[in-house]
Order: structure tokens, then C-alpha cells, then sequence
């Protein structure tokens, strides 16, 4: 009973973790709904208890669910995005940088061909990832060197497909882009503590990169998003009101931490 409870406990914290980051920093910019606040949560919930799975056919047997909770945090996070850029039809006035898939700037227009981009670029990312486990397994570059590598790698992943999301339209900015690798190769040494599997820790460095980035962001950066166009909040009381989520997200960074500090078998 707990190989399927405690994992969708991670995940559920992990997912309330992003849907805590993301409504206090788009709230005031614009309008807030249950449904995508929750949405975050339940597809926590759904993919930690789907990751152990993974995991164990990656032959994966035993996992930190500190580790987990940031291995859920990339799985959520490339769920919605992946639904927001090629499936959801939504209106990009607001937006300077789309929300929907562009090529060089340019929303790509038609709603088969974004699936057909989608289809592309959702199985190359799974093929990608499957590749990243194989080579990892016939890999020997000792627990915290290769801890730094595939955290590097893996934070490079962010930074390229960051750059090609947003460099179009924002230009390129070079504190920007090595924001991410290092942030993530300090992260895969200290995941590399806590997982024997270099892919393991490639997908939760991203995570936990993720998580340190946006906490900077959404919390400490006074500046707007910078994927609306506007750069002054359109719904003023939010940025009053956006203050409950203050708790519950520092309920999910306390959850992680105690979850780091349980070496769980699965």
C-alpha cells in the first residue's frame, strides 16, 4: 500500500509546488482559475504514481522521494506545457512571447499541423529520455562527477529549449542561458548522494533547477513575466490577493525537504 501512496504523496506536493509558482506570478496578469490551479495538483498525483513505473522498467528499483518530487516537477511541467503549446486553443493577444508553438516567433497556424509538431516533438523527447537512461546505465564516471555532467546536460536541455522558445522574440541573453546548467550541474551532485542512476538524476536536476529558478522569479524578481505583453499587472487586486499561495507553496518546499531526508524503497 505505501509503494503506491507515497509516491503520489510526492507528486501531489510537487504538483501543488508548480501551481503555487505559477499563479503568483501570473495572477495579476491574468485571470486566475481553479481549474488550472488544480489541474497542476492532479497531474501531480497521476505522474508520481506513474514514475515509479517508468523508473522500474528503467530498472530502477529504490528511489529518494526527494528525487521523485523533482523528477515530477520536469514530468508535470512538460505535461503543460506540451498541452498548452500544441492542443489548447487560446487567444495570443496577451502573450509576447505564444503560448502556443512557434517557429522563430511565428505561432504555428492550424491546429493539425501544431499536433502533428507535437506528435514529433513528443516522441522524440520520450526516445530522448529513453536514450539518456541507456547511456547512463553502461556509464562509469563515479557518483559525483557524473552527478555534475548529466545535472550539466540536463540543464543545458533547458537552456537550449529555452533559447529557442523565447531568444526570437527577447534576443539572447547570455546570463540567461548559463543560469540553467549551473544551477542543474550543482544540483546533480547533490541528487548524486542520493541515486546510483545518472538519468535519475539528469531529470530531477532539472527539476530542482526548476524549482530554484522560479522561486527567484515568481517571488523575489519585482518585475512582470516576461512572456505578457504588458509589463503592468491588468488585475490589481491579485497582487494582494496572491499572497495565500505564499503558504501552501512554502508547505511544498518544506515537503521536499523532509522527503530528502527519507531514503524510501519504492
Amino acid at each position: 500500500m505505501d509503494n503506491i501512496i507515497l509516491p503520489a504523496v510526492a507528486g501531489f506536493f510537487a504538483g501543488l509546488h508548480s501551481a503555487c509558482w505559477g499563479a503568483f506570478k501570473d495572477s495579476p496578469y491574468e485571470i486566475f482559475t481553479l481549474k488550472k490551479f488544480f489541474r497542476s495538483v492532479v497531474f501531480g498525483i497521476l505522474l508520481g504514481f506513474l514514475a515509479v513505473f517508468f523508473l522500474k522498467a528503467e530498472s530502477v528499483e529504490t528511489i529518494n522521494l526527494g528525487v521523485l518530487y523533482g523528477v515530477v516537477v520536469v514530468f508535470e511541467r512538460a505535461l503543460t506545457e506540451f498541452i498548452k503549446a500544441y492542443i489548447r486553443e487560446e487567444p495570443q493577444d496577451k502573450y509576447k512571447i505564444p503560448s502556443t508553438v512557434h517557429m522563430l516567433g511565428r505561432v504555428v497556424e492550424g491546429r493539425g499541423k501544431r499536433l502533428l509538431t507535437g506528435l514529433v516533438f513528443g516522441l522524440g523527447s520520450v526516445l530522448l529520455t529513453l536514450l539518456v537512461f541507456s547511456i547512463g546505465q553502461k556509464t562509469s564516471l563515479g557518483r559525483l562527477f557524473g552527478g555534475m555532467v548529466f545535472g550539466l546536460a540536463g540543464g543545458l536541455l533547458v537552456a537550449v529549449g529555452g533559447c529557442l522558445k523565447d531568444a526570437p522574440i527577447e534576443g539572447f541573453d547570455v546570463l540567461k542561458f548559463m543560469r540553467s546548467p549551473v544551477i542543474s550541474a550543482f544540483a546533480g551532485i547533490l541528487l548524486s548522494h542520493l541515486s546510483g542512476s545518472y538519468g535519475v538524476v539528469l531529470l530531477s536536476s532539472i527539476g530542482v533547477e526548476r524549482m530554484v529558478t522560479e522561486l527567484y522569479k515568481s517571488f523575489f524578481r519585482p518585475a512582470s513575466p516576461g512572456k505578457f505583453k504588458s509589463e503592468k499587472p491588468v488585475y490589481e487586486t491579485w497582487l494582494q490577493r496572491r499572497r495565500i499561495f505564499v503558504i501552501p507553496y512554502a508547505v511544498s518546499w518544506l515537503a521536499f525537504l523532509v522527503f530528502f531526508a527519507f531514503s524510501l524503497r519504492l
